[in-house]
C-alpha cells in the first residue's frame, strides 16, 4: 500500500491490512491479547480503507489507485489459533474496496 508505486502486488502471512493496529491492537499476534477490541472485519476494513485514503490525498503513503488490478495473496489458515481470522477477512475486503485481484490461499 504505501510503496504501491514500486510493488505490483503483495503476499501476506499474518496479520490485519494497513493501519489494523490503529484499531485493533496487536493485530497479527495471540488472540488472548484482543479481548475486549471489536473483531469485525467490516469493522476494520472500512476504517483502515479510510486511512488509506486520506494518507494518499496527504501524499503520505503512494495513490491507492495503484492497487486496482494489483495480484494480493492472503495466506490463511482455518486450523490457525493464533492469529484471528477477522484480520484476513478484513485483509480481503480492504483490496476488494480498491478492486485488487484478491486470492486466499
Amino acid at each position: 500500500v504505501v510503496y504501491s508505486d514500486t510493488f505490483k502486488g503483495a503476499g501476506l502471512v499474518s496479520g490485519g491490512p494497513y493501519m489494523a493496529e490503529k484499531y485493533y491492537p496487536f493485530a497479527g499476534l495471540d488472540t488472548r491479547y484482543l479481548s475486549g477490541y471489536t473483531r469485525d472485519a467490516s469493522y476494520l476494513a472500512t476504517h483502515v480503507t479510510e486511512d488509506a485514503k486520506q494518507n494518499a490525498a496527504a501524499g503520505l503513503i503512494d495513490p491507492v489507485t495503484n492497487l486496482k488490478n494489483m495480484p494480493i495473496y492472503i495466506l490463511s489458515n482455518t486450523e490457525d489459533t493464533l492469529v484471528d481470522p477477522a484480520l484476513h477477512d478484513a485483509q480481503k475486503l480492504f483490496y476488494d474496496t480498491f478492486e485488487s485481484n484478491v486470492q486466499f490461499v
